[in-house]
């Protein structure tokens, strides 16, 4: 459901969005929105991944996978069963 929002903004933007018609600046907002959105989402998860620490074993990268994904499964049936 559509939300009206009151924030600042710089003029030049002010005059850009006065330029456009009518029915195309709720779209035009909300579509750069929605694209800032995910491009933050993307950062933060590059980010994120970028702060990993790698470690070192000497098993391989499957075989960590596949430890993790059976420890996974291990844990939801647990808690399926509680």
């Amino acid at each position: 459901m559509p939300v009206a929002k009151t924030f600042t903004i710089p003029e030049k933007i002010v005059e850009f969005l006065d330029s456009l018609p009518k029915r195309e600046k709720s779209k035009f907002v909300s579509l750069a929105l929605t694209k800032a959105i995910l491009e933050k989402k993307k950062a933060d998860a590059l980010a994120m991944l970028d702060s990993i620490v790698p470690v070192e074993s000497e098993k391989g990268s499957l075989q960590l996978l596949e430890e993790s994904r059976k420890e996974r499964l291990d844990c939801l049936l647990k808690k399926q069963d509680e």
